[in-house]
């Protein structure tokens, strides 16, 4: 009776074994390599398409002398669709303005300014290399007026900027923006921005 028991169970497991055996098939090493390149292809393709997307630009200046100015100002945005690109934006500013003659009856008192900030955009493409632009920066502002009485600050300066521009190709992938935009939340003490219609130069280009 043991002895049958034995062999019975035997039996069960020899077949259980098998019926696994068979349902799996073995994969060769031929076409676990193929599996290996079909994934490497699409995670580059997936990469590619990614980074085609990808556009980089801003505004940049320097001057020196008397007035000194620095400007940096990049951006860098993504390609929602063909027409609609979103993306955020870095600002550092610096000014700072000597009198040589000491003038007591100059107008604009010796001063120097930091200005630090960042925004968000989006900008849609019309017709022709015309597109519609919206922003929102923020800025933080720090001074010294180097003259008697001295005097410091601080303040930060919200922006809502809305326009449009055009858009002037330098290249295949490129262009030169000249914008038009309208500050909502402009004040005319406001040191930074007193007037609210602002036209700025720029570049975008995608890699």
């Amino acid at each position: 009776m043991k002895r049958s028991v034995i062999f019975f169970c035997i039996l069960i497991i020899t077949l259980f074994t098998t019926s696994i055996y068979a349902q799996v098939t073995p994969i060769e090493p031929e076409d676990e390599e193929e599996e290996t390149e079909k994934t490497d292809a699409a995670d580059q393709a997936g990469k590619d398409k990614f980074l085609d997307r990808l556009v980089f630009g801003g505004n940049f200046g320097l001057s020196f002398g008397n007035y000194t100015f620095v400007d940096l100002s990049p951006l860098v945005g993504y390609k929602i669709t063909k027409k609609l690109t979103s993306g955020v934006g870095f600002t550092y500013q610096f000014e700072k303005y000597k009198d040589p003659y000491n003038n007591p009856f100059n107008y604009v008192d010796d001063y120097k300014a930091s200005t630090i900030g960042g925004k968000v955009f989006s900008q849609y493409d019309i017709l022709y290399g015309i597109f519609a632009h919206a922003e929102y920066e923020l800025l933080s502002i720090e001074y010294e007026f180097l003259e008697t009485p001295y005097e410091t600050g601080k303040f930060n300066v919200p922006g809502l900027y809305l326009g449009g521009g055009y858009n002037l190709k330098i290249g295949d992938n490129s262009a030169l923006q000249i914008m038009a935009l309208y500050n909502f939340l402009s004040d005319q003490n406001n040191i930074l921005y007193d007037n609210p219609l602002t036209f700025r130069i720029g570049f975008l280009g995608g890699l």
